[in-house]
């Protein structure tokens, strides 16, 4: 688990992501920011090219998955609904970034997904 951390943040510091001023407090993420936040690591997951920071990425979209179940919104939920509720978002991402040439844009319109790579960085990186 603590190598999954390093790598997450070692993953943060890869993509240059500056301090957001607007990021949400991570306890007050949504079932819905949580879902948004899954689909960003899956997506972040398949753009590396480091295995190790992709693997960080993969365990930061099973670690949102299951706290979106036990936010407002999420609980009781079955698995199902909880993952193709990412994967839909996950789609928004692709479609949002398919048009894009550049992979520096690309990155940032990923990173500014959802309630944004920071706050979803703060809350998979929070210990519960």
């Amino acid at each position: 688990m603590k190598r999954t951390i390093l790598s997450l943040a070692l993953a943060a510091q890869v993509l240059a992501v500056p301090a957001m001023a607007a990021a949400q407090d991570p306890t007050t993420l949504s079932y819905e920011d949580h879902t948004a936040c899954a689909a960003m690591f899956f997506i972040l997951s398949d753009r590396q090219a480091d295995a190790e920071t992709a693997e960080a990425f993969e365990a930061a979209t099973g670690v949102m998955l299951n706290r979106a179940q036990t936010v407002p919104g999420g609980r009781g939920l079955s698995d199902d609904v909880v993952v193709e509720s990412a994967v839909v978002k996950a789609a928004d991402i692709q479609n949002r970034i398919g048009g894009i040439a550049d992979a520096n844009q690309q990155n940032a319109v990923i990173n500014g997904y959802g309630p944004g790579i920071q706050a979803c960085l703060d809350e998979v990186l929070t210990q519960r």
